[in-house]
């Protein structure tokens, strides 16, 4: 019976998640985070180490994600649309 895994934390609330899956070309699986604290970042699961694989500071806070492997949209305050490629972590 599964349970609970705590991945990892921001600092401030997390506004936006996206789950990676290997099989749709990420050539990886993970979760992405977007927070308030104005960073993303990149979560192997499986690790258990609470800390993340990846992070960027966007330098605005992030209302939204999504993707299109390798490629992360973040969409975030001040009108700012981002895009970071996870094969050159930040």
């Amino acid at each position: 019976r599964g349970g609970i895994t705590r991945v990892g934390t921001h600092d401030a609330g997390i506004k936006a998640i996206l789950a990676l899956d290997e099989t749709a070309g990420w050539g990886a699986t993970g979760l992405v985070t977007g927070s308030w604290d104005q960073s993303v970042a990149l979560w192997d699961h499986r690790t258990g180490s609470g800390q993340p694989a990846a992070r960027w500071r966007v330098g605005c806070k992030v209302f939204g994600l999504d993707g299109s492997a390798p490629y992360i949209l973040v969409a975030g305050s001040e009108r700012r649309i981002l895009v970071y490629d996870i094969r050159k972590p930040g």
